[in-house]
């Protein structure tokens, strides 16, 4: 099972020195060879985007409070290329056909350590992702939320069991999108 994520943000505003260097240990110990820049993202990234508030990352740990997983959130404006229909691109910019760019909440990073053992990991992870994002668009409005992935079936799959559908291409990355 998974518990509640843990917001690195959260953690380092708690001036905790133990729970800190135990968040920085657990960071510096995860794994993810399906992904390298997955894994480099949350060790040497996540918390200079915290501190900077260019992205919240959201540490998963399971029962045995092992860090199974995480994920990081942010804003961004979404370009739209000329390869979209025109009927979805209608829903993406709110009627307005002549608009290039949507303001959207991102889902920039979403991985997973090589030994965790929890079921449908990802599946969890983007439902606990959209949670947090579904609760901002309370606070700030927003309705569209995107990511970025290599191009992989079984990814695209993933993403579209939670709503997904795919966009366009961004250079050698398949961007999908979702309306909440």
């Amino acid at each position: 099972m998974l518990k509640p994520p843990s917001s690195i943000r959260e953690i380092v505003s708690s001036r905790n020195e133990s729970a800190i260097e135990n968040m920085k240990k657990d960071i510096s110990d995860f794994k993810c060879s399906k992904d390298s820049d997955v894994m480099d993202f949350l060790i040497h990234k996540a918390l200079e985007y915290d501190m900077y508030h260019r992205a919240r990352t959201y540490l998963c740990y399971d029962d045995n409070s092992v860090l199974s997983a995480y994920f990081s959130l942010t804003s961004g404006i979404l370009s739209l290329s000329d390869e979209i229909s025109m009927s979805f691109r209608k829903k993406l910019t709110y009627g307005r056909t002549n608009m290039d760019y949507v303001p959207a909440f991102l889902i920039a990073q979403i991985g997973k350590d090589d030994n965790c053992q929890i079921k449908d990991m990802g599946y969890l992870l983007l439902n606990e992702a959209q949670k947090m994002i579904v609760a901002a668009r309370h606070m700030v409005a927003g309705r569209i939320v995107y990511l970025e992935c290599k191009s992989n079936d079984k990814l695209q799959k993933l993403y579209e069991m939670t709503g997904f559908r795919y966009l366009q291409m961004n250079g050698r990355l398949m961007q999908m999108v979702k309306i909440i």
